[in-house]
């Protein structure tokens, strides 16, 4: 039954994305918090490995945390990716 609830939730948001707005610190959270959720549980072990003590919340917005400090200007492509229209 749970995961037909997560199943409902997941696709709810997938057809109401336009009013989901993953923009922001927020946002940023909610979809690594959402993204937890629907990887199998060694995957989640193995991602809170590598982030140690620090939180999803915090490791969702680490790019935006970070580049506003010169040191990680060379991980600026790193954080989106540009397409020209009508190549993806």
């Amino acid at each position: 039954m749970k995961k037909l609830i997560r199943l409902f939730l997941f696709l709810t948001i997938i057809v109401q994305s336009h009013f989901v707005f993953a923009w922001g610190a927020e946002g940023h959270a909610i979809v690594g918090r959402l993204a937890l959720q629907f990887v199998n549980p060694e995957t989640r072990q193995n991602v809170m490995n590598v982030l140690g003590s620090m939180s999803i919340d915090t490791a969702c917005n680490w790019m935006d945390i970070v580049r506003s400090n010169s040191e990680y200007d060379f991980m600026k492509p790193w954080h989106y990716v540009d397409y020209a229209n009508g190549t993806q």
